[in-house]
């Protein structure tokens, strides 16, 4: 913005945003109306925003671009899994919106590559590629190789092949089958270990989306509770896990350590075994 000399003018309000605070900003001088995802907050209580489709009619009108930055850019309609999309468009959304540049992450919910996509109208896409910036700015060949990867399994219809899609969409009754498998494996085990105290139980959770667009979403989850008095407490043994040779990141409550299956991928099971039978061989003045 400042190497093209744009001035960026706010208008309306934090909490509340109307269709005439546009319509009085815009001068002789404006070129592009601009809409930003609130990302990873969200405003609650009495607030007002201005729909997408109102704010394209109006560029449009005044012979304006819109331009719309999505933030985490999901490009599926996650309302099955029972997240709302209500404020949280898809990319596609926006450009039937009438939007004719949006901007997003590779990342985040999308489930690919950290990277920065433009997709609009050809004419605007063809001056973005001409400026000269885009040679020192432009991601590099394997980024581009594993955006594309992604990118495909989207076209192909195979986005349960994609880590962040697939932990969203993994049911309650999947969940619980795998908490269930994990925990037996857990105790067997512990059976052959020197411990003679331990808990072990599957427990609901609430499994935190985030990703740049659901900040408040929660969906219903399971996870397997481990407490291990002999080992301290959940506070210690999470630091344990963490400081292995294979770092395990857990979360803990009511001094249990929680490994929750949402985000445990194939094989994990092998490893958060392995973490603790590492921590268990230590000799005792170690296991700090």
């Amino acid at each position: 913005m400042a190497l093209s000399g744009t001035k960026m003018v706010e208008v309306g309000t934090t909490n509340r945003t109307h269709l005439k605070d546009y319509e009085e900003a815009v001068t002789e001088e404006c070129a592009m109306l601009l809409k930003i995802h609130p990302s990873n907050y969200r405003i609650t209580g009495f607030h007002s925003a201005v729909p997408r489709e109102e704010l394209a009619a109006l560029a449009h009108s005044r012979g304006l671009i819109f331009m719309e930055d999505l933030g985490s850019g999901m490009l599926i309609d996650t309302s099955a899994a029972g997240l709302s999309s209500e404020n949280d468009p898809t990319v596609a959304d926006s450009l039937r919106a009438g939007c004719d540049i949006v901007t997003f992450s590779g990342d985040k919910l999308l489930g690919g590559p950290q990277i920065g996509a433009i997709v609009g109208k050809k004419e605007l896409i063809e001056k973005l590629k001409s400026h000269q910036l885009l040679r020192a700015l432009r991601v590099d060949k394997m980024t581009l190789a594993a955006c594309e990867a992604t990118l495909r399994l989207y076209l192909r219809g195979d986005v349960r092949a994609i880590p962040t899609i697939d932990m969203i969409f993994k049911t309650k009754e999947e969940l619980l089958e795998e908490a269930k498998r994990f925990s037996r494996r857990l105790k067997t085990y512990f059976k052959g270990t020197r411990i003679q105290r331990l808990t072990i139980e599957v427990v609901p959770v609430n499994d935190t989306v985030g990703g740049g667009t659901f900040p408040q979403s929660v969906l219903t989850g399971y996870a397997v509770a481990l407490r291990l008095p002999e080992m301290g407490s959940a506070g210690k043994l999470a630091e344990k896990l963490r400081r292995g040779s294979f770092p395990v990141i857990t979360g803990a409550a009511e001094d249990k350590v929680l490994f929750h299956l949402r985000t445990m991928r194939e094989g994990d099971d092998r490893r958060i075994i392995g973490a603790l039978d590492e921590i268990l061989r230590m000799p005792a003045e170690r296991t700090y």
